[in-house]
């Protein structure tokens, strides 16, 4: 009966801590929760500040490597153009052999 009864008592104890608590919530001081809203605010912007930088890395490495690309086009474009010159030259140089052996000739 007595163990029944400190189940009872426990039981009541504990309803009453739970309603008091959510009472308790209920009536925050207008400071607390002008605090917790301002805390909320702070950690949203935040959070916005840290996905704006993501964000301007992530287009900072895109535009990164569009150079790097528009570079390699370049310099593969200016390759060719050697190599075509220096074609053009070599045939310069053949034909301007082949006058000078039919000079002699």
């Amino acid at each position: 009966m007595n163990s029944e009864v400190a189940k009872r008592i426990a039981q009541i104890t504990s309803e009453l801590a739970q309603a008091e608590t959510m009472g308790d919530q209920s009536k925050q001081d207008p400071l607390v929760m002008l605090k917790q809203r301002e805390l909320d605010l702070r950690a949203m912007d935040m959070q916005r500040k840290a996905q704006e930088g993501i964000m301007k890395m992530e287009t900072q490495q895109d535009q990164f490597e569009d150079r790097l690309d528009f570079d390699k086009v370049k310099l593969e474009t200016q390759d060719e153009q050697s190599d075509e010159r220096l074609e053009v030259a070599r045939e310069k140089m053949k034909m301007a052999a082949q006058a000078k052996s039919k000079k002699e000739k």
